[in-house]
């Protein structure tokens, strides 16, 4: 069991508690199931923040209508802030140490590919294989929190497709991501892309700045050897 002292918390809570600010009546005890609820409560203790998503399918999936969905990408929104506030030194995360006492992580580490994962995880590897769960003041964390603006501002007569085209970029190069990943190395033309993630909430102009991290069919015919 983690070790979390008092006035702070971990990480997959503090993203969660972001999350409900910034979007609270989406949120709202009467619009989530108690077993969604368990899953978001039990990040960092029953569950693993890395896969929430493949989760809340398993255990939600269409029978919680497209307001799962949207909670999973304000959590995905929260951790991109948080991530953010780490790196410009606006909050600092601790972990306690082999003394016992607390020390900083480096702002500079959230910097790295590694940033987001180790938010995610709850824990960050120190010497020696050594690991040690990521310390947030509860404080610091609030504070971020109502500093945000709201996720978005949801119109009672948007779609759950006009809404989540509205989803926070690091959820759309997830989903863009698996759609590449799913073709199994063939690479398709932009009309392929765009049509896919169409269906998907995702919008031309996006999908055409997500190409530019993957491989492109080459243009034109190579000419024939003289």
């Amino acid at each position: 069991m983690r070790f979390i002292p008092k006035g702070y918390m971990g990480s997959e809570a503090a993203i969660v508690r972001i999350a409900k600010t910034r979007d609270p009546s989406r949120w709202a005890t009467n619009r989530i199931s108690p077993d969604e609820q368990a899953l978001w409560n039990g990040l960092g203790k029953t569950s693993n923040a890395e896969f929430v998503f493949d989760d809340l399918r398993v255990l939600v999936g269409n029978a919680g209508g497209a307001d799962w969905l949207e909670r999973g990408c304000d959590f995905l929104g929260a951790l991109e802030e948080l991530r953010k506030a780490l790196y410009a030194g606006e909050i600092t995360a601790h972990f306690v140490d082999e003394n016992g006492k607390l020390n900083f992580i480096s702002k500079d580490g959230w910097g790295d590919g590694q940033g987001a994962d180790i938010l995610l995880r709850g824990v960050v590897d120190l010497e020696a294989g050594w690991r040690q769960p990521v310390l947030l003041k509860t404080s610091d964390v609030d504070g971020l929190a109502r500093s945000l603006p709201p996720a978005y501002v949801e119109r009672e007569d948007a779609g759950a497709k006009d809404r989540a085209l509205r989803r926070p970029t690091v959820e759309k190069r997830r989903i863009f991501g698996e759609w590449r990943e799913s073709l199994n190395g063939r690479i398709p033309t932009e009309k392929e892309d765009i049509a896919a993630m169409k269906d998907r909430g995702v919008n031309r102009a996006d999908v055409r700045e997500l190409r530019k991290d993957y491989p492109r069919r080459p243009r034109g015919k190579p000419r024939a050897a003289k």
